[in-house]
């Protein structure tokens, strides 16, 4: 049985992002989105202790208690197979926090991958993404990544293949608002989706960038300007389409060659706090090492 675990945890990116202004029972929104996992990621380590589950993370604001949300996923799992076995949870983070680029959820999920390989739990993904899915609406797709069509919360997923490997460049500014205030926003003033998932499927799948759409995008600028700066400024540097990346305050710029992608994160490095080129990822949270 391991001792300690490494897991690699990806960013995503939602190529299209539809929002339906009516409440679901449940007092969440339904969306109708395409996820894609970037090569981007955090790298989540988890060593067993005790009895008890703790985190640690160098970087301001993340919590470091039971509100973290790999520390839920441990619990979460430590409950569903009865173990007793304590975890420590350790966060080397690349992916700018408050970015819409999913790395809590992307922590969460790397967190039960490593957590199950160090209690020697059977884990097959559907036991996983189960438990994923209690646990926020998009921690279900790390545990598969690739471009996966989510439903419902975002946890209903539809894997999909596509022929094309474009590039994503995510920028970053100073500015952030909650994913909170930004769907308050969109309560107050906002668009569903001018296009059905499949039709923004279709266009993906052919190479076809320039409907990128976001119901959050309008919302989320309006809060923050500076997120509208880093679209317009993707747009500039050539992207065949540019939006915001979840409920910011990042956004991304997909280019269909590396070397286009390589030089629009050049051209911008001096102008945002963040730039990224990233290749699109195949899988989601994979481990890569064990002793």
């Amino acid at each position: 049985m391991a001792e300690w675990v490494r897991v690699e945890s990806p960013a995503k990116v939602n190529l299209h992002l539809g929002v339906r202004r009516a409440l679901r029972a449940d007092g969440y929104h339904e969306i109708a989105t395409v996820f894609q996992a970037i090569e981007l990621c955090d790298v989540v380590e988890l060593s067993r202790q005790g009895d008890t589950v703790t985190v640690e993370c160098g970087i301001p604001g993340v919590p470091l208690d039971g509100s973290n949300l790999a520390v839920r996923a441990v619990e979460a799992l430590r409950a569903d197979a009865g173990s007793q076995v304590g975890v420590h949870v350790r966060l080397r983070k690349q992916i700018p926090p408050m970015g819409g680029l999913g790395g809590g959820s992307s922590n969460a999920a790397a967190a039960l991958v490593g957590a199950a390989y160090l209690l020697d739990v059977w884990a097959e993904p559907g036991r996983l993404e189960r438990i994923a899915s209690r646990l926020g609406a998009d921690v279900a797709f790390f545990i598969r990544g690739g471009m996966q069509v989510g439903r419902e919360r975002g946890e209903a997923l539809m894997a999909v293949s596509s022929p094309h490997r474009p590039w994503v460049v995510v920028v970053k500014g100073p500015g952030c608002a909650s994913t909170a205030r930004v769907y308050a926003e969109f309560d107050r003033e906002g668009e569903e989706s001018p296009m059905s998932v499949a039709e923004a499927v279709g266009r993906f799948t052919s190479r076809d960038f320039s409907g990128l759409f976001n119901s959050l995008a309008a919302p989320a600028i309006r809060l923050v300007p500076e997120i509208g700066d880093g679209v317009a400024a993707l747009r500039a540097a050539g992207a065949a389409g540019a939006t915001v990346a979840g409920s910011g305050a990042c956004a991304f710029g997909v280019f269909t060659e590396r070397g286009a992608a390589d030089a629009a994160a050049r051209s911008l490095s001096g102008r945002f706090e963040f730039v990224r080129a990233c290749a699109l990822r195949e899988d989601g949270v994979r481990v890569v090492g064990a002793e």
